[in-house]
């Protein structure tokens, strides 16, 4: 069970990467704090 939790925060936290990064690429002006 542990394991399934996991992995869906390290997915959640994925596509939130590239969505982040997604908006940053269509929109430059759009400033987004990124993780590092």
């Amino acid at each position: 069970m542990l394991l399934v939790v996991t992995t869906t925060f390290l997915y959640s936290f994925q596509v939130d990467s590239i969505t982040r990064k997604a908006r940053y690429e269509l929109n430059p002006s759009f400033i987004a704090p990124l993780p590092e």
